[in-house]
């Protein structure tokens, strides 16, 4: 008797391991890949106005995504000096509003920039910022 109970037992135990499904799983959004932006150093002044000792240009800079992900709203600010160990000038802003793909450089344009009537100046980029997002 003893040893049907036991080979019953061993039949269910085994037919109910061999039944079971797996566990259910749930779907894993996937990882949206890093950008990492940074200034091509390819600041540009274009047309300027004459403002007594300085002047206001109209500027673009220069912008690569070096990150294997996708930059959105990547803005920054340049901010220009008489020369490097000056007091500064002025900052001005600067915005791109498209998506910066992986590898990808652009020139945006931004917004009036301060720099010397005359004379060589100084500029410095500052905090460039972006939004990860999905490449497309």
């Amino acid at each position: 008797m003893r040893s049907r109970l036991a080979a019953a037992l061993v039949a269910v135990s085994a037919a109910a391991c061999g039944t079971n499904p797996a566990a259910p799983t749930r779907p894993v959004a996937a990882a949206t890949l890093g950008a990492h932006v940074v200034s091509d150093g390819g600041f540009q002044l274009a047309s300027c106005e004459a403002n007594g000792a300085t002047r206001s240009c109209a500027f673009s800079v220069l912008v690569k995504n070096e990150g294997p992900g996708c930059a959105a709203r990547v803005s920054g600010a340049v901010t220009t000096y008489p020369d490097l160990s000056a007091t500064a000038l002025g900052t001005a802003l600067w915005r791109y509003d498209g998506v910066l793909q992986a590898g990808q450089s652009v020139r945006v344009a931004g917004e009036q920039a301060t720099v010397p009537a005359a004379g060589p100046f100084g500029y410095a980029q500052q905090g460039i910022t972006w939004a990860d997002v999905a490449c497309q």
